[in-house]
C-alpha cells in the first residue's frame, strides 16, 4: 500500500512520552519517516498539552503542514492558514476559585499540615506565571523550554490582571492533586475539564476541553475525516484523541487505559517504534 492508496490522510503525534524521548528529542528515524510522509502529501501534525511558544523547537525540526493541536485542545493553529482557528479560555471564576484553593494547600503546607506542596503553572497568553522558583518549576521550565515569570500570590495577581489563563497545570504529589481535584468540584459552581496529563500533573481548562473536541474543525480546515487520522499517544489526555480517530496508537509506555482503548500498540518511545509503525502502514 503506497501513501497515495492508504485510507489515511492525516498523523497527529503527542509529543512528551511519543514522538520525543526522555531526551526531548525526535528520534533521527522517526523525523526522516515523517518528512518522507509530507511529501507524499500525508498531513503531520502535534496534539500537546504544550503552548504555541514551547512547541517551537520541535515546528522548526518537523516543518509540520497539518495542525497543532495545543493546550489540549484549547488553541488550534492552522498551517495552512497560518492562524488560530480554535481558542477558548477558563473563565475568571474557574481560575480564581482555583487559586484560592491553591493558596490555603500551601498555607496549611507551611503550617506543617499534612499537605503536600503543587507548583502552579498559570499560561496567560504566551507567558507562564508562576508564584515563586521551586525545583518543580525548574524543571517544568527546562521541559517545556519557556522561561517561568515569577508574579508572587497568583489569586492577588488575578485580582489585579483579570483576563483569566487558557489553563491552569498543577504538579504535586498524586494524592495531593487529587484532593485538590475534589475540593475544587465541591467549590466550583461550573463545570471544568480536570485532566492529569502525566503521573504528577493536574490541568484545568474550560468544561468539554481536550484533543479529541477539536477533531471537527480539523475535518472542517484540512477537509479530513476523523477517520481519516492517525493519532499517537501515551496518557491521560490523549485518551479521546485516539478514541475518536480512525486509528488510535498507544505506545508502549503509555497509560493501561489508552493502552484499552487504542487499537493498536507499539514499543518504547525511547525507540524508533513509530518509524517502523507507519513504514508498515504506509508500505514505505
Amino acid at each position: 500500500m503506497s501513501a497515495s492508496t492508504s485510507p489515511f490522510r492525516m498523523i497527529l503525534f503527542d509529543l512528551d512520552g511519543t514522538l520525543l524521548k526522555e531526551s526531548r528529542e525526535i528520534s533521527a528515524k522517526n523525523l526522516r519517516t515523517l518528512k518522507a510522509l509530507m511529501d507524499r502529501g500525508i498531513k503531520v501534525g502535534l496534539a500537546t498539552g504544550r503552548s504555541y511558544r514551547s512547541v517551537q523547537p520541535y515546528v522548526q525540526q518537523l516543518q509540520p503542514n497539518g495542525p497543532l493541536i495545543l493546550f489540549n485542545g484549547a488553541k488550534v493553529w492552522c498551517t495552512t492558514r497560518q492562524e488560530f482557528i480554535y481558542e477558548n479560555t477558563l473563565s475568571f471564576e474557574q481560575a480564581y476559585i482555583a487559586m484560592k484553593l491553591i493558596r490555603e494547600f500551601d498555607e496549611e503546607h507551611a503550617a506543617g499540615g499534612d499537605i503536600s506542596d503543587i507548583h502552579v503553572n498559570f499560561y496567560a497568553g504566551n507567558d507562564v506565571l508562576i508564584s515563586r522558583k521551586t525545583p518543580r518549576s525548574i524543571e517544568s521550565e527546562i521541559k517545556d523550554g519557556v522561561p517561568h515569570t515569577v508574579v508572587g500570590d497568583l489569586a492577588a495577581y488575578l485580582e489585579n490582571n483579570p483576563k483569566p489563563p487558557v489553563k491552569i497545570m498543577l504538579i504535586g504529589d498524586p494524592a495531593t492533586l487529587n484532593l485538590f481535584k475534589a475540593e475544587y468540584v465541591r467549590r466550583s459552581p461550573e463545570p471544568t475539564s480536570l485532566i492529569h496529563s502525566e503521573w504528577n500533573y493536574l490541568e484545568l481548562m474550560q468544561n468539554g476541553i481536550n484533543k479529541g473536541q477539536t477533531l471537527k474543525r480539523i475535518e472542517q480546515s484540512y477537509g479530513c475525516d476523523a477517520r481519516e487520522i492517525i493519532a499517537f499517544g501515551d496518557n491521560l489526555n490523549d485518551l479521546d484523541l485516539i478514541r475518536f480517530t480512525g486509528l488510535g496508537v498507544a505506545m508502549g509506555n503509555a497509560h493501561d487505559d489508552l493502552k484499552a482503548i487504542a487499537k493498536r500498540t507499539i514499543g518504547h518511545h525511547e525507540t524508533d517504534t513509530i518509524h517502523e509503525f507507519l513504514s508498515e502502514v504506509f508500505a514505505l
